[in-house]
This record gives structure tokens, sequence and C-alpha cells, in this order.
């Protein structure tokens, strides 16, 4: 369901996002940008899944759901 869905996404982002902080914090100068790069990625595809592919789903459900009755 959507909820279960939500939490899963958020504790999967959360724990990434700390990982990447440690790397920032502890990771040397080389690492730097990719992890930067993964934050960046790791943010957006958390945006898109709980905002954008979210909305897309509820509006095939009614789209199918429609197309039965």
């Amino acid at each position: 369901t959507a909820n279960e869905t939500l939490s899963r996404t958020i504790m999967t982002a959360s724990t990434t996002l700390i990982s990447l902080t440690c790397l920032v914090i502890l990771g040397g100068d080389v690492i730097r940008g990719f992890v930067f790069a993964m934050l960046f990625g790791v943010i957006i595809g958390t945006y898109s899944s709980l905002y954008v592919a979210k909305n897309i789903v509820l509006m095939l459900g009614l789209l199918t759901l429609r197309s039965c009755l």
C-alpha cells in the first residue's frame, strides 16, 4: 500500500543520506565530488518516489478501475 511504500522510501533515503554524510565528513578530497553527486541523486530520487511516481500509480490504477467497469 501507499503507507508501506512511503515508510520504506523514507527509511532507505535516510540511511543512505547518513552514510553519504559520513563519507563527506570522513572521506578525502578524491571521493567528495562523487558523494555530492550521490547526495543529489538520492534527494531527487526520493522526491520522485514520493511526489511523482505515487501520483502516476494512482492515476494508472484509476484508469484500470474505470476500464473494468
